[in-house]
């Protein structure tokens, strides 16, 4: 012990020799943690507050529940825009304005950007893909009816690789207004459909050294309960919309090339020939869905 130091400095320097750190810094920290903490509850309770009077059915008493664990508040107060295959996006030259106006780029499935950067731009951030929608071989690559377009390999994303793995909307959910949290969520069987298919995902995206991420079940609840959206099938771009807008707080959400934005729309990829008859999803339903979200004022159309 040096001279002049007093019992208490003493062993505040030790502590100092020992672990490699100041007790005033510390405490610092800690404070800065603590405030950074009121912070995130704060903001997650602004998440829930900004549906309300649009959704004025949700109970303040589920909304603990149903927050998601992997809110990214590092990337809170974000410009998004998600950027779909629908043919409405040719001759829109909007290209410019998804990447320069926008922090977060999201694109779907087997998209196109070369030869399309002034109607969809080049940026890439977010890359969600259907389940169906594998790498790999050609029976992976689409069929009569989605043409023969393939995964580009070549493109990475920013941040990652997202699959949301949907589960089947009951009768009951379906019926079902205001809170639902028991009707809306998927059943026995459905988990375990859902474990096999992400085995399956996982098996198939490791040959390419992919190793995508999940979209966690309570987005689609969400969805469902929060959002009263509950057609049967919902499709991947109305998971992702409610994924941006859930995960990364108090951000905004630019579509792009999504079908139902146009009044007579036409099933397609932009980049293709070939017309789909059909669809499983509900062009009208998520064209209200999403007429409501943007009078809320986190969502436009492009």
């Amino acid at each position: 012990m040096r001279e002049g130091l007093d019992a208490e400095e003493a062993e505040k320097e030790s502590e100092v020799d020992k672990f490699g750190f100041d007790h005033e810094t510390s405490r610092e920290q800690n404070a800065d943690e603590e405030e950074k903490e009121e912070e995130k509850e704060s903001s997650d309770k602004m998440i829930f507050a900004t549906t309300t009077n649009l959704f004025p059915w949700v109970a303040a008493d589920h909304d603990e529940d149903m927050i998601p664990k992997d809110i990214d508040y590092e990337n809170a107060n974000k410009r998004i825009a998600l950027v779909g295959n629908g043919r409405g996006v040719l001759k829109s030259r909007k290209g410019e304005r998804v990447d320069s106006e926008h922090d977060l780029v999201g694109r779907f499935n087997f998209f196109v950007t070369k030869g399309y950067e002034r109607d969809v731009g080049r940026k890439l951030d977010l890359w969600f893909l259907n389940k169906l929608k594998l790498p790999g071989n050609a029976r992976f690559r689409g069929s009569t009816t989605t043409g023969k377009s393939k995964m580009n390999l070549k493109m990475k994303p920013t941040m990652g690789y997202y699959i949301p793995v949907a589960f089947e909307v009951s009768s009951q959910c379906q019926k079902k207004r205001g809170p639902g949290e028991e009707t809306c969520v998927p059943t026995s069987k459905n988990k375990r459909a859902i474990e096999s298919e992400k085995r399956v995902l996982t098996r198939a995206y490791a040959r390419f050294k992919i190793q995508p991420q999940f979209v966690p079940e309570v987005y689609q609840r969400l969805l469902h309960v929060k959002y009263d959206f509950r057609h049967r099938f919902p499709s991947t771009g109305i998971l992702a919309l409610v994924y941006c807008l859930e995960r990364f707080p108090n951000s905004t959400v630019s579509l792009h090339g999504f079908d139902f934005a146009s009044e007579t729309p036409r099933i397609g990829h932009y980049w293709e020939k070939i017309f789909k008859l059909r669809t499983v999803h509900s062009l009208k339903l998520e064209k209200q869905f999403v007429g409501k979200l943007v009078e809320s004022g986190r969502v436009k159309i492009l």
